[in-house]
């Protein structure tokens, strides 16, 4: 789970497209399009490009706002991987890259001090400790999260995603 902000760093520091913005998306996000068969997706020409979403703000990074948070939830990184607190879906996410670079060593610090409180759980519970609980005091994130939220009915896990999708299909 972590290790996708690793490879992020990775792939930056390569960029192998030359490209100014940098996206992650995990393989499951799209699996609705896919075909009963692997034989078959590969004969019905269901590719696709992403784009840019409407209105990406170029020095924040993107996420799909999964539940809004009251101002008393959980804040120490113990009570957030109990209660399992979700603010955001971390399936896919998007920016610049020189933003992005900042982003991912803001939250691989995070990780390295919740798993010194000997607490850890997925990419999710992390950025919330790191925005909404003690992380936000403990290590100050100069990164801003901009925050999409469904507004069309569809799967507000998915919403960034597809929206990038149909930025694509009309590009």
């Amino acid at each position: 789970m972590h290790a996708k902000y690793e490879l992020m760093r990775r792939t930056i520091r390569d960029n192998p497209f030359h490209s100014a913005y940098i996206c992650w998306l995990d393989v499951g996000l799209f699996r609705d399009l896919a075909s009963d068969s692997v034989a078959a997706s590969m004969n019905d020409n269901k590719s696709f490009k992403l784009a840019l979403p409407p209105r990406l703000n170029s020095s924040e990074i993107a996420y799909t706002l999964v539940y809004p948070v009251s101002r008393y939830g959980p804040v120490s990184a113990e009570n957030i991987v109990k209660q399992n607190s979700v603010w955001v879906c971390g399936c896919f996410f998007i920016g610049r890259v020189d933003v992005m670079w900042h982003w991912t060593t803001e939250y691989l610090m995070a990780v390295e001090q919740m798993v010194s409180e000997r607490w850890m759980s997925t990419d999710q519970q992390v950025i919330y400790w790191l925005f909404l609980g003690e992380g936000k005091t403990k290590l100050q994130p100069r990164t801003s999260i901009q925050l999409y939220q469904v507004d069309d009915g569809s799967n507000e896990w998915f919403f960034l995603g597809y929206l990038a999708k149909k930025a694509g299909e009309r590009s």
